[in-house]
């Protein structure tokens, strides 16, 4: 296998708060502190793109851009928690940038050594990630971009993982066969079941395993032990029972 294709979010790397503590820090910083949360939270359940996998965004967002669609649903959301019409406007536009605020942002502590360890063992890098467009910006203030061949985001592609649309669009622009590459990342449905679906392999990595799916780890250290276990499997090299018994990690 030559391409280690990353999921970015839970995978690589988190957002203290996510998307709900966004929102919720804005409204501290204007100075409302009588909206928790556990108020905003429930109501980030549904209405993101990735909510939608099926559903390009060209007919999702009728005519907006990314985040004039996400704007609008941020407005609403502050509606909905008691903001009135115009503040909740006003707020909704700066979640963009209090979205990538990168004091927020964290790296886990296993991911530069197994980044620099694929790279060492001649593999290249690739995130595949369900995300804002401008993710870029937040890989390049967290010093990453030199690990990466490749950064393929679903605000730019205009599809969301687990469509085969986005597995096809990624392959294509790198120009390599599905054989040659491995999806890695915390979703089951969007990162294994997308990948597998579009005849990548794949490892299911931080998450539980809920689904017992084979090629399964906890520990970042144990990727590229399964990663040539998948190559050994795929060459005809070992048992189903054996391949079992290495990858259950």
């Amino acid at each position: 296998m030559k391409y280690l294709l990353w999921d970015f979010d839970n995978t690589l790397a988190y957002r203290e708060g996510a998307w709900s503590g966004t929102l919720h820090s804005i409204l501290k910083r204007n100075g409302i502190h009588n909206i928790n949360l556990e108020d905003i939270r429930p109501f980030l359940n549904i209405g993101f793109p990735w909510h939608s996998p099926e559903i390009p965004h060209i007919l999702l967002f009728n005519g907006t851009i990314w985040w004039e669609y996400m704007n609008e649903y941020f407005a609403e959301i502050y509606e909905k928690v008691g903001i009135n019409r115009d503040q909740a406007i006003n707020y909704a536009s700066q979640v963009q940038n209090e979205y990538k605020n990168i004091e927020k942002w964290h790296l886990y502590d296993d991911v530069i050594p197994t980044l620099q360890d694929a790279i060492k063992n001649n593999y290249k890098n690739v995130i595949l990630s369900n995300h804002i467009p401008d993710l870029h910006e937040i890989i390049d203030q967290l010093n990453i971009k030199k690990y990466f061949d490749g950064i393929y985001t679903s605000g730019k592609i205009g599809h969301e993982k687990p469509s085969l649309k986005f597995y096809d669009y990624v392959i294509n622009d790198l120009k390599i066969e599905k054989t040659k590459c491995i999806m890695i990342g915390d979703n089951y449905n969007a990162d294994i079941a997308g990948a597998l679906h579009a005849g990548i392999q794949a490892i299911l990595v931080r998450k539980s395993n809920d689904k017992n799916y084979k090629f399964y780890s906890q520990d970042f250290k144990q990727i590229l032990k399964i990663v040539r276990q998948i190559s050994t499997i795929e060459e005809g090299g070992i048992s189903t029972a054996t391949e079992n018994a290495v990858c259950g990690n």
